[in-house]
């Protein structure tokens, strides 16, 4: 969509990269968000689809991440009934009431 007010994905990782660090390490369900995230705000952004490939790398990583750097993920990565186990043992908090997005602690 070429009006950047309307779209909505492009508005709601405008706020994402605004309220968190330029360091921060974004995990995703894919799509338009993972995208935007690389190509318009040049954050680095992990699809976690790609990553389920070998869970105990996905897991590994995500740990070592977050010994250095904040890492964000999306809300809707805990619906995955495959990424689900593999995430749960990270305590999480919500970022903001209007973004369906989680800090990993």
């Amino acid at each position: 969509m070429s009006d950047v007010q309307r779209n909505y994905v492009y508005q709601e990782s405008l706020e994402l990269t605004n309220l968190t660090p330029a360091n921060s390490l974004y995990l995703t369900t894919g799509g338009l968000e993972w995208i935007y995230l690389l190509y318009f705000f040049g954050r680095p952004a992990w699809d976690l689809h790609s990553l389920l490939r070998d869970p105990d790398h996905l897991d590994k990583e995500i740990t070592r991440h977050l010994l250095m750097n904040p890492i964000f993920i999306q809300a809707t990565a805990l619906q995955n009934d495959m990424m689900k186990p593999r995430l749960l043992h990270f305590k999480m908090r919500p970022l903001g009431k209007s973004l369906p997005w989680l800090q990993l602690q």
